[in-house]
């Protein structure tokens, strides 16, 4: 926009107009009267009066939820006269929602690395600090080091695993085709199923693949389903209570194969329903610091769903348990 010495408006584009909903002849009219916001007024009237270029983050309240830099810079005539002021607004939300998510990302990657580093080290220094303990009692440490590194090892896995697929969607990259005609969906469910056993019987929690075997195949890689359904498994045996059962059942479309992982656990309050695909999201954070884990792994099966062109979902009430949905394209015929 371009305004007169007095704020008038002298020339408007069609993007302003859009962004503040503008359809009334604006040319002549003030900008506080007419976009009733005193910050972009005050910036026009600083930029008048004292001759310099005036940056400003807006936020305009026809545009809720989105932020715009409003670069605001005096027109001067032959005599250095200010005769107006011509103004741009960049849209800066997605810039502004990234560097939230950067910041948001640096602090949590920092939380949970800082534990384990801490209880690691409090040990070592421990043992190196008391040369005369037993040998029963450097093994007991030992052992809860172990437990801490092996938390590190799985949080800077999953870590590079989200860089990756987060790589590859800003690049809009998409995985490439499988050089097998399709994913054997039952054996790959049965092998993450068996080598899962060993965990739930420890909590006495029935495993099963439930439903008649599917005659349609997936289109996607059998690592990444089998990563997608680990995660899944993993989360369900872990949230569940000692004598639980978590099911495993799919179902075929015409155009996708619909897998739902279910289990008889605590359940999800609703409010934390939109949030759990979110990384370090943690409904209960005492917890899952009990029973362990990166708080990454619903994050990495909505990444891998997505980039193979899925979608991923849960159905949730407190006390009776959760239903974790993800469809998978089908294989067409060769």
């Amino acid at each position: 926009m371009i305004t007169d010495p007095a704020g008038r408006f002298l020339l408007v584009n069609d993007a302003f107009r859009e962004l503040f909903q503008q359809k009334q002849v604006l040319i002549g009219m003030t900008v506080l009267s007419t976009l009733r916001n005193s910050a972009i007024h005050e910036a026009i009237q600083k930029g008048i009066e004292g001759n310099r270029v005036i940056d400003l983050e807006v936020e305009a309240a026809e545009a809720p939820g989105r932020t715009f830099l409003m670069n605001a810079h005096p027109i001067l005539d032959q005599q250095n006269k200010v005769i107006g002021v011509v103004a741009v607004f960049r849209d800066y939300t997605r810039l502004k929602r990234l560097e939230k998510s950067r910041r948001e990302f640096v602090e949590n990657v920092s939380h949970e690395l800082r534990s384990p580093l801490s209880i690691i080290q409090g040990y070592i220094e421990t043992i190196l600090d008391n040369p005369d303990l037993g040998r029963e009692e450097i093994a007991g440490f030992l052992r809860i080091t172990k437990k801490h590194s092996d938390r590190l090892t799985a949080l800077v896995s999953d870590l590079l695993t989200i860089s990756s697929f987060e790589a590859a969607e800003s690049a809009g990259l998409k995985p490439a085709a499988a050089p097998f005609p399709s994913c054997d969906l039952k054996a790959v469910t049965q092998k993450v199923i068996d080598d899962m056993r060993i965990v739930s019987e420890r909590k006495k929690i029935t495993l099963h693949l439930q439903g008649e075997p599917i005659e349609q195949c997936a289109a996607i890689d059998p690592g990444h389903v089998e990563q997608v359904l680990f995660n899944l498994l993993d989360n369900a045996v872990k949230y569940s209570l000692e004598g639980g059962r978590v099911t495993v059942e799919a179902s075929g479309g015409d155009d996708a194969i619909i897998v739902c992982v279910a289990d008889t656990g605590a359940g999800i309050p609703e409010s934390s329903l939109p949030h759990v695909f979110e990384r370090f999201y943690r409904v209960d954070r005492a917890r899952t610091r009990e029973v362990g884990g990166t708080g990454l792994g619903l994050s990495i099966v909505k990444h891998i769903i997505q980039s193979n062109g899925g979608r991923v979902w849960v159905e949730s009430r407190v006390g009776e348990g959760s239903k974790f949905y993800f469809t998978l394209p089908i294989a067409k015929p060769a």
